[in-house]
């Protein structure tokens, strides 16, 4: 099995622009799809809810932050990367591998 095709464990924290309800619903939804197109397993899934930013993102200074753990393939982090970043919704991402 090369490194590429092993799985890992992977934490992100996602945090989200909570301006409108509807949207934060949406964005959510959207961040749970973009790690299962890659074919991630989602083991574990928390709402840590609103918190002020230490500093602003695009003149936001709070957010909603979600947190997963989830398993993944090497070469399907970059993707996900990728997929989060065209999220318009997600302020701040922090990605870390835990295995």
């Amino acid at each position: 099995m090369s490194e590429s095709e092993k799985t890992r464990e992977y934490e992100l924290i996602v945090v989200l622009d909570e301006s409108d309800q509807e949207l934060l619903k949406q964005a959510k939804e959207n961040t749970e799809a973009a790690i299962k197109k890659r074919n991630a397993n989602i083991k574990t899934s928390e709402d840590w809810g609103s918190r002020k930013l230490f500093h602003e993102v695009r003149h936001i200074g709070k957010g909603h932050f979600y947190f997963y753990v989830f398993e993944a393939a090497g070469d399907a982090i970059s993707k996900i990367n990728q997929d989060l970043q065209m999220n318009t919704h997600i302020l701040k991402t922090f990605l870390k591998r835990i295995s």
